[in-house]
């Protein structure tokens, strides 16, 4: 192992990248673009400050990307992503599957197809459930999207055709924030089919905690609970969970700041100068 500064100068901007603490060790997973242009997942384990390549599933598609690692309810690691399976593609038969893969000790387990058909667009996961957007074929224009409900082996718990759904940016106990393609957001209980759209700049889940934030304001919901915590100056804002309370990451043109919510107050941590920075 050795001890690592740029990790990649290769990544695929539009694709996510996801990191986790498990058994002592920090896991990076990321996608990068070959010299032929096509995706590949890598990755980096983290013991202190040094790095070593990451186990890779077996991965056995014409391409993958967008990992996602998920610790599971059972104590286990899971890895998300979206596969091309091998194949000829065109616009009309375009196929993104949704595979999986649980660490088993220090190697991958078997690479298990979640869905069998369709385009994946977006997905996430609370440990309990997988939650996925998808379109049976692509349009193009998002208006046969579909939001599944999922077990971590692939079991169609629930499914709603929602149309218009551009992503999910987070779930949790069968709550799921979206995006839509006119670039608002709102919340949908897969258990009901409600949809409450939210009036907000950003939203999502952090782990539990439900938030959204909207001209200054950042709205935390952690079941009947609610924290209102004001940030005027800027531009976007979500919070993180940690042993000693919540962490608050808000930007705006230029700067990137943290601060310490110490249960009544904002405490900063550090400001960041940005050249460009946006949602």
């Amino acid at each position: 192992g050795s001890t690592f500064g740029i990790i990649t100068n290769d990544t695929c901007l539009a694709c996510r990248f996801s990191i986790i603490s498990y058994n002592g060790l920090v896991y990076i997973y990321y996608t990068e673009l070959t010299p032929n242009r096509t995706t590949v997942i890598r990755g980096l384990v983290f013991n202190g400050t040094v790095a070593m390549k990451a186990p890779l599933p077996a991965f056995n598609d014409l391409g993958e990307a967008s990992p996602l690692l998920v610790r599971l309810n059972n104590g286990s690691l899971m890895m998300l992503w979206a596969g091309v399976p091998m194949g000829t593609y065109n616009l009309n038969n375009l196929t993104i599957l949704l595979q999986a893969s649980v660490l088993q000790g220090n190697t991958w387990g078997p690479v298990v197809d979640l869905t069998k058909s369709g385009v994946v667009m977006s997905y996430a996961s609370d440990g309990e459930h997988i939650y996925l957007d998808y379109e049976p074929r692509l349009s193009l224009t998002y208006n046969n999207t579909v939001l599944e409900e999922l077990t971590p082996t692939g079991v169609v718990v629930r499914a709603l055709s929602i149309p218009g759904i551009v992503g999910i940016t987070g779930a949790w106990s069968g709550l799921v924030v979206v995006q839509l393609i006119n670039g608002t957001y709102a919340l949908i209980n897969m258990n009901t089919g409600a949809v409450e759209q939210l009036n907000a700049s950003i939203a999502g889940f952090s782990d539990s905690l439900l938030y959204y934030f909207y001209n200054g304001t950042l709205m935390i919901i952690n079941g009947t609970q609610r924290l209102v915590i004001s940030l005027p100056t800027y531009a976007y804002a979500f919070p993180m969970a940690w042993s000693h309370g919540l962490v608050i990451i808000a930007w705006r043109q230029g700067l990137l700041s943290a601060f310490n919510w110490n249960g009544t107050a904002l405490q900063p941590i550090r400001n960041y100068t940005t050249t460009s920075i946006s949602s």
